[in-house]
């Protein structure tokens, strides 16, 4: 599932938006953006619920993010079975960093009924290692999700050419 697979379409809304709308055999990526920078974006499924079961399906799904100039965060709700909700970008920020609020990130859990938790951010630097904010921030995550019971189940770092399970490089105990 690469970009190879993907089609892209813009649509001018009015003077001050655009739309791009990136649409893969598996997922629509929906990107709503404002003149004055703001940004509203969510992955909305179109065919049947993808199972993410693995890091690998994850940075699948989330690949198109190693191409951004900024750093996004994104959230990926699973129902029970690991079959996918929706996704939605939580935080936006510079090239260099992107602040985060657990509170905002369980919220949409919450919202979508999630019974689990994948996070996915770029590193616009192309660098793969996580920095010490990453590493504090997904433990923060870790602990919140055991004590609302929505756990995190893995936190994807991507750049154009590669990813990093944080997971799987047992960078945290998930």
């Amino acid at each position: 599932m690469g970009a190879n697979n993907c089609i892209q379409r813009h649509q001018i809304r009015n003077a001050d938006q655009f739309i791009i709308s990136l649409q893969c055999s598996h997922y629509t990526l929906r990107s709503d953006y404002c003149m004055n920078h703001t940004a509203m974006k969510s992955i909305k499924l179109t065919t049947l619920p993808l199972e993410i079961n693995s890091a690998m399906l994850a940075y699948e799904f989330f690949k198109p993010l190693g191409n951004l100039e900024v750093e996004e965060v994104w959230a990926l709700a699973l129902g029970p079975s690991l079959k996918s909700l929706r996704a939605k970008m939580i935080f936006r920020g510079s090239v260099s960093s992107c602040l985060v609020h657990p509170r905002e990130i369980f919220r949409f859990a919450l919202t979508e009924n999630a019974s689990n938790l994948i996070l996915a951010h770029n590193h616009p630097s192309q660098e793969t290692n996580p920095s010490t904010e990453d590493l504090k921030m997904t433990n923060q995550l870790i602990m919140v999700g055991r004590l609302i019971e929505i756990p995190l189940l893995d936190h994807l770092i991507i750049t154009r050419k590669a990813f990093v399970s944080l997971r799987e490089a047992k960078w945290c105990e998930f």
